[in-house]
């Protein structure tokens, strides 16, 4: 599936640090954890055919490295595009995908970050539509102003009503009340 370029838009290159950033914190995990088990419980068998902590060494350091070139053409991959009608995203590198939401459905936008994120100036923004606990499209590595010029065009009063508010015209009356028996 080729995606047209036109229109679309690239994620902030800072994003690319964010996911090399995580693929380096996985990495060190990975050689905490499995090599001490390699070292003493796996070398302590009297027969196995491996050196001490070769698996526990090498195992960590091919999967940072897959995931650091993951990371790059993730990157590559990804594009996101707002218009009047919708908001889409398009990722992915074996698997493309593109989501769209209509603006008409968007009941709320979120725009977060976590530490490393705001260490590199990143956001993420989060679109949920009615019916759904999850978000229909979550855009990471967004500068802190294009994530809210995004919630704020987003939310941004559409057709007759404004999203996620109530008609102004519409008179809500509490119920009735029923006398205790």
């Amino acid at each position: 599936m080729a995606l047209e370029s036109e229109g679309w838009e690239q994620l902030d290159q800072n994003v690319r640090s964010l996911w090399l950033a995580q693929a380096g914190i996985t990495t060190l995990v990975l050689l905490v954890i499995l090599l001490p088990i390699d070292i003493f419980a796996l070398g302590s068998i009297d027969e196995y055919p491996l050196p001490k902590g070769l698996v526990g060494g090498v195992l960590p350091l091919l999967i940072g490295g897959f995931s650091a070139v993951m990371a790059n053409r993730q990157f590559e991959c990804a594009r996101y595009r707002l218009t009047d009608e919708d908001l889409a995203y398009a990722y992915g590198v074996f698997w493309k995908s593109r989501r769209f939401v209509p603006r008409g459905r968007i009941q709320h936008v979120d725009v977060k970050a976590g530490p490393i994120a705001r260490a590199l100036g990143l956001v993420e923004l989060s679109v949920y539509v009615g019916g759904q606990p999850t978000a229909a499209i979550t855009i990471p590595g967004l500068s802190p102003e294009i994530g809210e010029s995004m919630r704020q065009l987003l939310l941004r009063r559409h057709g007759d009503r404004e999203l996620g508010v109530a008609p102004a015209d519409v008179e809500i009356s509490p119920p009735p009340t029923q006398p205790l028996a």
